[in-house]
């Protein structure tokens, strides 16, 4: 991320994401490096009021949202053998999302998190930009 300076033509969310953010925690399962987001996420989080710092606090405590049991468990191995590791949360109150069968949750408005496995770059964007 840029954090010499920033244009007028940018967002709140924008700005924020450009500024250093410390995260201290003793209980995070990995590091998430250089945290950088495409720009569609960056306008899902904003239009959504959803906060990037909870959810990057939610991937890096190994609570990885809306996944599916299988990548649950390759999430497991992730962690045990330094590889990639991918959170999926749906940007909804949670009576919609208790509400949207799992089959139909793609649809709901998304962001993944995606820490690659040297763990340098955690990336936050939409499913359509993977």
């Amino acid at each position: 991320m840029n954090t010499q300076s920033h244009n007028e033509s940018q967002t709140p969310t924008e700005i924020h994401m450009q500024l250093p953010m410390t995260v201290i925690t003793t209980s995070a399962l990995f590091p998430l490096g250089q945290v950088v987001a495409t720009p569609d996420a960056l306008a899902l989080l904003q239009a959504t009021k959803s906060s990037t710092a909870l959810l990057l606090n939610r991937h890096m405590h190994g609570d990885f949202g809306d996944l599916c049991q299988s990548d649950l468990e390759e999430n497991a191995v992730a962690l045990e053998h330094n590889l990639r590791v991918m959170s999926v949360y749906r940007l909804v109150e949670r009576s919609v999302f208790k509400a949207t069968p799992p089959a139909e949750r793609s649809k709901l408005d998304t962001v993944w998190i995606i820490t690659e496995a040297d763990r340098s770059v955690t990336t936050i964007l939409c499913p359509h930009n993977y």
